[in-house]
């Protein structure tokens, strides 16, 4: 892929549609001048043919998923997967597109049209529990990948990139 620091696989999972539309086989000097995205290296994701079966794959208690269908039902995707780590689901409208939310065991996050995200907390991650209070869960404010866009978890690592 030229015009990264990086080389991708075409189901590299944050090339972006403009960037998947740029996709092209890398030349010699590029294989020897440039590192494999350590996503594309290991296959750090696993797609799901359905909302469904990533809620089996994902430990979320079995009284979230009930409100997470509610969220789910109201947007419009195509692309489910759930990265390495297992720490949440995340649901993109076709190839290519960045996700649009990302389903956690106690709360979804919603990227809203004007950046940033729409959080809503699932019943054992209520914003009233102690733990999360207690923590200052409630007031953290993730940043996005300055290299792909998805919101970062809490180690502030991206499961995509090396970033």
């Amino acid at each position: 892929m030229p015009g990264l620091a990086k080389l991708h696989k075409a189901d590299c999972p944050h090339l972006v549609a403009e960037r998947l539309a740029q996709v092209r086989p890398a030349t010699g000097d590029e294989l020897a001048t440039f590192e494999v995205c350590t996503s594309c290296l290991i296959g750090k994701r696993t797609p799901f043919d359905s909302f469904e079966s990533a809620l089996e794959a994902l430990p979320m208690p079995l009284e979230n998923r009930s409100k997470a269908r509610e969220v789910f039902r109201a947007l419009t995707v195509t692309r489910t997967w759930v990265p390495a780590s297992r720490q949440y689901i995340a649901v993109a409208p076709s190839a290519g597109d960045t996700a649009v939310a990302y389903f956690n065991r106690s709360f979804v996050d919603v990227r809203l049209d004007g950046g940033g995200y729409d959080r809503t907390y699932l019943l054992s991650g209520s914003r009233t529990s102690k733990t999360a209070t207690t923590h200052g869960a409630d007031q953290r404010q993730n940043d996005a990948c300055e290299t792909c866009g998805t919101q970062l978890p809490n180690t502030g690592l991206c499961d995509y990139c090396d970033g």
